[in-house]
Order: structure tokens, then C-alpha cells, then sequence
């Protein structure tokens, strides 16, 4: 009886461990986002300064 109490034991152990990662999985992809946001927003201003650009231009 203690084998299968010490088993069940781990198995919550293991069950645990994989529950904190994927509680602490959304907190890291929203730091991920945040220091991932800023250079897509400068891309999107980039890209629409070049197509504006173009467009005086005459380039396009």
C-alpha cells in the first residue's frame, strides 16, 4: 500500500510541476508581447513613411 501512496505522490508532484509552467506561461508571452510591440509599431510607421514616399515620388 505505501508503493501505490508514494506513487500517487508523484503523479501530484508531476501534475503540479506542469500546472505552475502553464499558469506561468501567459505571464512571460505578455512580456514576450510588450518588448515584442514596440518595433512592430515602428515597422508599421516605416513601411507607411516608404509608401508615402513612393507615392510623391512617383516611385510605385
Amino acid at each position: 500500500m505505501g508503493s501505490l501512496i508514494g506513487e500517487l505522490g508523484a503523479r501530484e508532484a508531476a501534475a503540479r510541476a506542469r500546472v505552475e509552467t502553464l499558469v506561468a506561461e501567459p505571464a512571460r508571452l505578455t512580456a514576450r508581447l510588450e518588448d515584442e510591440r514596440p518595433d512592430c509599431w515602428r515597422y508599421l510607421v516605416e513601411v507607411d513613411g516608404a509608401g508615402k514616399l513612393a507615392d510623391a515620388t512617383g516611385y510605385r
